[in-house]
């Protein structure tokens, strides 16, 4: 049965040193499509052993297949938790900083993707980050932009209560708004 909508959840985890917790929580969200941010996990197999163990232990009652850039043990690292839906298709950075699934509702639908974004929290490597993943994206396709951006599009409206121009607010709104017009944002 194909489904005809879809529930989304993103997510940063922040390195989910209980993930039996993370699981039975995810269990009663019953999401479709999960996209956590800094997992924290070293390798692709790593995060999906992860899955598997919880799986094997009873705590993964959704089923969830599993996708993921993996970071290092200290920062970044996203996946893409999905289920019922099925995978045709995906792209990993080598940081663990974004990833690209293209997903199939069934057989015969065309795919969409979804996109999950762990953004620098630094003013180097975030005013361009955006515009250098923006190549990976598919215009074509249908998308879903997930994650943790670590900006914002107006610092103005959006940082309400600290100090937009702030070091630590991490105002590089012009690389985020280069993927708006992209992908029909």
């Amino acid at each position: 049965m194909v489904p005809n909508s879809v529930s989304i959840l993103t997510l940063n985890v922040r390195a989910p040193n209980n993930r039996s917790t993370l699981f039975s929580w995810l269990n009663c969200i019953k999401a479709d499509i999960i996209c956590p941010q800094e997992t924290h996990s070293t390798s692709a197999d790593e995060f999906a052993s992860w899955v598997r163990s919880e799986s094997d232990n009873g705590n993964n009652l959704q089923c969830y297949s599993v996708v993921s850039s993996p970071g290092s043990a200290h920062s970044s690292g996203v996946a893409i938790l999905y289920k019922p839906l099925k995978l045709a298709t995906s792209f990993t950075d080598d940081v663990g900083r974004f990833m690209i699934a293209q997903l199939l509702a069934s057989s015969d639908s065309s795919p969409f993707q979804v996109v999950n974004v762990y953004g620098p929290n630094r003013r180097q490597p975030g005013e361009h980050f955006f515009s250098s993943i923006l190549p990976q994206i598919d215009p074509a396709l249908h998308s879903i932009l997930c994650g943790d951006f670590n900006t914002v599009l107006n610092p103005q409206l959006d940082r309400m209560g600290c100090n937009p121009s702030s070091y630590w607010a991490y105002n590089w709104p012009q690389s985020l708004s280069i993927l708006t017009p992209n992908l029909n944002l």
